[in-house]
C-alpha cells in the first residue's frame, strides 16, 4: 500500500478526537505525533501540547 502526503494539521487535544473521527470516515490515514509548545506569560514559563496530524491518502494506480 503506497500513502501519499494531503495535508498537515496543527491542532489542540480538545479538537483531537473529532478531527480522527471525520478523516477516518472519509478513508484518510493519519500519522499523529505530540508537539509541545512553550508559552511565556505573566506566570512564568508554560508549557502546552499540540498534535501535528499527518493526512495521509491511499494511492491507486
Amino acid at each position: 500500500m503506497k500513502l501519499k502526503e494531503i495535508d498537515i494539521l496543527e491542532i489542540d487535544k480538545h479538537d483531537l478526537i473529532e478531527c480522527i473521527t471525520n478523516y477516518q470516515a472519509l478513508g484518510y490515514y493519519l500519522n499523529i505525533e505530540p508537539k509541545l509548545i512553550e508559552n511565556k506569560g505573566a506566570w512564568g514559563e508554560l508549557v502546552s501540547v499540540c498534535y501535528k496530524v499527518t493526512i495521509l491518502k491511499e494511492v491507486t494506480k
